[in-house]
């Protein structure tokens, strides 16, 4: 049986060397970002000077990182990006660094934004989507393949980012999406010949159903003062401040029905 190093190889960006490291994590999750970390004896000097650890940790940290898993003639491979480098000491003096980092999906998951996509599909916003974002870094056009084809007259994605508004449209239509390691899958993916045996190779497999209750809340968006509106009171003291109402100097602090005690909260939704 090879050794664990034989069967898992770690590739750094600018670093010409074998990596030499140990406790290697590495988490996968369906419709999420993957995390790794693990420690990087960068160095064979057996005393690491100051200026030697700043030097690693300007040239290392935003490097690209390829993981290698070698099984049965089997290889597999994993990317992300260095995050986070710090120091780790031994016996009062620096040993090495402690590295952690994610994958590239997080360029996905940056500024929120709001918008609309007219007249397309599942596959027509997410190649939009990942064009934009990642210039072909981690996605291809043949795993980009919705099964739900329906053209939408509109989408809206409001106030979330790239990766949240995909994992929300994955759920909805019942859509794959996750990270494989190197490129992004979305909708239809390959057919495999793996089989899993219960309690075997396959652990903690349950089936479950969830009845969640929706929570209502209503909105709006003040385009003359930049704010978003949100108020759970029924009526308002001061009403609509729309430019119509603004110029004839006109409040309507609330408009009441005939035979009810409560009013009818109304203000208008400027677009």
């Amino acid at each position: 049986m090879s050794h664990f190093s034989e069967q898992v190889q770690i590739t750094i960006e600018g670093f010409s060397q074998n990596v030499i490291y140990y406790n290697l994590q590495l988490s996968q999750k369906m419709a999420d970002h993957h995390h790794f970390s693990f420690f990087w004896q960068y160095t064979g000097k057996p005393i690491i000077e100051p200026q030697d650890q700043e030097k690693a940790f300007s040239n290392y940290i935003g490097s690209e990182v390829i993981f290698t898993f070698k099984v049965n003639g089997i290889r597999l491979m994993s990317k992300g990006r260095i995050t986070k480098l710090g120091s780790l000491d031994e016996d009062g003096s620096p040993a090495g660094l402690q590295v952690s980092g994610i994958s590239h999906t997080i360029t996905l998951d940056d500024m929120p934004k709001s918008r609309i996509f007219l007249e397309k599909n599942l596959q027509q916003i997410g190649l939009e989507i990942f064009a934009e974002e990642s210039s072909g870094e981690f996605y291809q056009r043949e795993s980009i393949v919705p099964t739900y084809t329906k053209e939408f007259k509109f989408k809206t994605q409001y106030n979330e980012t790239n990766f949240d508004f995909l994992k929300r449209l994955s759920q909805r239509y019942a859509q794959w999406f996750y990270f494989d390691g190197m490129r992004m899958q979305f909708g239809k993916i390959k057919n495999t010949n793996i089989r899993l045996i219960n309690e075997s190779s396959l652990h903690n497999f349950s089936i479950e159903a969830n009845l969640v209750s929706q929570k209502t809340s209503l909105s709006g968006y003040d385009y003359t003062t930049a704010s978003n509106l949100k108020n759970g009171a029924e009526k308002t003291s001061q009403g609509s401040r729309d430019r119509f109402a603004s110029i004839a100097n006109f409040k309507q602090p609330y408009i009441v029905r005939p035979g009810l005690e409560n009013g009818a909260y109304w203000k208008k939704r400027s677009t």
